[in-house]
């Protein structure tokens, strides 16, 4: 990241109309108790003053890559989780904010009722990304943080198999295209699709539907990480 993107990643948190995007928890103390708990302090101590001060404090004392890397990104991947923020990405490239029905018929129901999913301890609320108005059940619109995280952050996130910082990634030897991250997007799209299908037609396929299902299952998991090749193991 150069200094220019930098500057203005610090700028667009500073102006944030709640702190970090509203990605915190469902209150301020929860919030600064998950800062102290991921190593975020203010000089040793749990934070207590105001977001605005701590904002500040977590810009100087720990750089804006570390709060992208190890606050913002994590959030994202707990509050909203990975199928969905594709999702998402998907609607944004296409110009089209995502309405309640689609967003319950895919299966995302669970970010506009704050639902916590086996095993989790999530305070979820979909105003970073999705303006949802509870009383009357619709979408107003697209959340402040989708444009800055769709076209800002995540291009910087090991879009090219380096780190914020642009040092290579111990985990990808080659660099990944833009081009073959959206060609493995597309393919883990399908692969959803066609799964859903065949859930769908199961009655009328019996125990052969069953084990299709469960073999584009296993190859949808398999290729959930992006920066890996497709071998296609059906060859």
């Amino acid at each position: 990241m150069d200094s220019k993107q930098q500057k203005k990643l610090e700028r667009y948190l500073r102006n944030a109309n709640r702190f970090i995007w509203g990605l915190g928890r469902i209150d301020q103390a929860k919030t600064y108790q998950w800062l102290d708990e991921h190593g975020f302090t203010d000089n040793g101590e749990r934070f207590k003053h105001s977001y605005k001060y701590t904002a500040e404090v977590l810009i100087k004392d720990y750089g804006i890559e570390r709060i992208l890397q190890e606050i913002i990104k994590p959030r994202i991947d707990d509050v909203f989780r990975p199928k969905l923020i594709r999702f998402l990405r998907e609607c944004w490239k296409k110009g089209e904010c995502p309405t309640v029905d689609k967003l319950i018929a895919k299966g995302f129901g669970y970010i506009l009722e704050g639902k916590k999913l086996a095993g989790e301890d999530v305070d979820r609320d979909p105003t970073p990304f999705l303006l949802y108005n509870e009383q009357f059940k619709f979408i107003r619109g697209w959340g402040e943080m989708a444009g800055i995280w769709f076209e800002e952050i995540e291009p910087l996130l090991d879009s090219k198999g380096e780190s914020l910082s642009g040092s290579s990634d111990a985990k990808s030897e080659l660099p990944v295209s833009v081009d073959y991250v959206d060609s493995a997007e597309a393919l883990l799209t399908g692969l959803e699709q066609i799964e859903e299908g065949v859930e769908r037609l199961r009655p009328l396929l019996g125990q052969s539907g069953k084990h299709l299902k469960q073999r584009i299952g296993r190859v949808y998991r398999g290729r959930q990480e992006l920066n890996q090749p497709v071998i296609d193991e059906t060859a």
